[in-house]
This record gives structure tokens, C-alpha cells and sequence, in this order.
């Protein structure tokens, strides 16, 4: 087989290319190497801006839980500057606490886990049927009202005040049983009762009305704020709040409680005391239960109506 021989390349023409490909190659080389570079910037960047994103948003992160920290602790500390802590107020919210029962379930009964232990912690007085919450307030308040007016009486107080103090313990005070005071209880009331016609257990069947009945119970009302047969009083209509009504009612019996005209301890307990006050003012012995007797059966038709 024979050989074909190779065209010889000119020594000038084999150095330039020789040179050519060295430039191609060196080229090339470079232009790897500068993507390579950009790249790598690229990539750089990218990580820093990356880098930077995290770091603003847990700044961002931490600032809100600051802030949520610090909204807190001043609801916090605002509420305790809020907060009650007399004694008046944490008295108060002792009782109000030890009259829950918080055993209960408020979704279910919630009138017995506001209220269930106060029965509990409040029975019922000796000698008395009913007993509220109310009826405590109103006896603290006399509790205080009492307190205040056994004090002594000062020059510097208000002229009502003092007259208050003085006629308060004049009723109370050692000298109330004297001969004299009571001398002058007696006649002043004896006064009072004449001006309205008398007191008809004390002339039996002599007495004679000197007013009708209607302007009686007129002049018991204004003079003494006092109405024995019926309250009336001028409120707003239930049904129209923009009216108002004439509101008549049962008035308000010594006994207070209707179901206390029922109770025979009760009853003979009131009736000797009206017998006992009927003879104080001069009522005779025999005649003072009869008519008593009559005056609580009116009191009790009044209680049921």
C-alpha cells in the first residue's frame, strides 16, 4: 500500500499558525474564565441580598415583639394603677366572691355560681323570714349612719347635723328614760294624734271623727310622708317610658313581708307590742286587745291584697 504523502507547511506559514491557535486558545481560556468570574460576582451578590433579607426581616420579627412586650406590660401596668386596693374595695370584693359558687358551671346556671354560697354565709336572723343582699346594705349603712350620730355634737359642724346629733341621742342616750323626756314624748304625741281626730281606742265609744277619710290620709301624707291604706305615686309607664302614670299600691306594712302576717309567732309577737304601746298612751287594759286585735285584721286584709 502506498503512502500519500503529507503537503509540507512553509516554516513562516507553520509559526503563524501556530500562533493563531495559541490566540484562539488563549481566548477561549479567557473568556471561560471571565464567565467563571461573573458567575461567581453573580452568586456573591445574590447570597449578600439574601443574607441581607433575612436579616431585616428578623429585625423586623424582633422589633413587633418588642413593641407586643412593651403593649402588654403597659395594659399590665395601667391596670394595676387602675386597680382598687382599699380596704372598702377588697372588702367588697371578699364578699362578692364568697357569695360565688364557683364549683358551677356559669354557662349552665349562672344565677347559682353569682350567688349559690350566700344563703350560705347569710342565714336568716332569729326572729326574721326573709333576709337579701339588700336588706345587708341598707343595715350597713344604718350601722354607719349610727356610728356617726354618736359622736360628739361640734360647734363647727353644719346646723342640721347638730340638731340631727342631738335629737338622735337625746332618743338614745342614758337620759331617755327620765321621767321627763318621757313625760314630753308622751304629751307631743298625744298632740299629734289629736290634730288628726285622736286616737279612737282612747275614747272607745265617745270617739268621734273630726276629718273625713280622704282628707286624713291627705294630711298624714304631706305632714309625715306616711300612707297607711294604699301607696300612690306618680311613675314611669311601663308599657310608654315617654308617659307617666299614677301608680297604686299596697303601702308599706309594719311587718313588711306579707308572709309575715302569716307566721303565728310573729303575729302574737305584734300584738303585744300594740298592746303594750295602746296602754302606754292610756288605753284601758280590757279594751286595748279587742281593738288591736281589729287593727291587725285590717293590716292583714291589707297584706293580702
Amino acid at each position: 500500500m502506498n503512502s500519500v504523502p503529507l503537503p509540507s507547511i512553509p516554516s513562516g506559514e507553520h509559526d503563524c499558525l501556530m500562533t493563531e491557535v495559541q490566540i484562539r486558545s488563549t481566548s477561549a481560556s479567557s473568556k471561560k474564565h471571565k464567565h467563571s468570574t461573573n458567575w461567581l460576582k453573580a452568586h456573591l451578590c445574590q447570597n449578600k441580598f439574601t443574607f441581607g433579607l433575612c436579616l431585616s426581616l428578623l429585625l423586623a420579627i424582633a422589633i413587633v415583639i418588642s413593641l407586643l412586650f412593651l403593649y402588654v406590660l403597659h395594659i399590665r401596668i395601667r391596670s394595676e394603677r387602675e386597680l382598687c386596693l382599699t380596704p372598702e374595695c377588697i372588702s367588697l370584693a371578699a364578699d362578692t366572691y364568697n357569695a360565688m359558687d364557683i364549683i358551677v358551671d356559669p354557662c349552665e346556671d349562672f344565677y347559682q355560681f353569682a350567688c349559690g354560697n350566700w344563703d350560705k354565709t347569710h342565714p336568716i336572723p332569729e326572729g326574721r323570714n326573709v333576709r337579701s343582699s339588700f336588706e345587708s346594705f341598707v343595715n350597713d349603712v344604718v350601722d354607719l349612719y349610727r356610728e356617726l350620730l354618736r359622736k360628739p355634737v361640734l360647734d363647727t359642724e353644719p346646723d342640721a347635723v347638730r340638731k340631727l346629733k342631738i335629737f338622735y341621742q337625746a332618743c338614745v342616750g342614758p337620759e331617755r328614760d327620765s321621767p321627763t323626756i318621757e313625760n314630753a314624748t308622751y304629751h307631743l304625741l298625744i298632740q299629734h294624734l289629736e290634730r288628726f281626730g285622736g286616737f279612737p281606742p282612747l275614747y272607745g265609744e265617745r270617739w268621734q271623727s273630726k276629718l273625713s277619710l280622704e282628707r286624713l290620709l291627705a294630711q298624714l301624707h304631706l305632714e309625715f310622708n306616711t300612707e297607711p291604706l294604699f301607696e300612690l305615686k306618680v311613675a314611669a309607664d311601663d308599657m310608654n317610658n315617654t308617659q307617666h302614670i299614677i301608680l297604686l299600691n299596697h303601702p308599706s306594712l309594719f311587718l313588711q313581708a306579707s308572709a309575715a302576717y302569716e307566721s303565728e309567732e310573729e303575729i302574737d309577737a305584734y300584738l303585744k307590742f300594740m298592746v303594750s304601746v295602746a296602754t302606754s298612751l292610756g288605753v284601758e287594759r280590757t279594751r286595748a286587745p279587742h281593738d288591736m286585735q281589729r287593727i291587725l285584721s285590717l293590716e292583714k286584709a291589707l297584706a293580702n291584697v
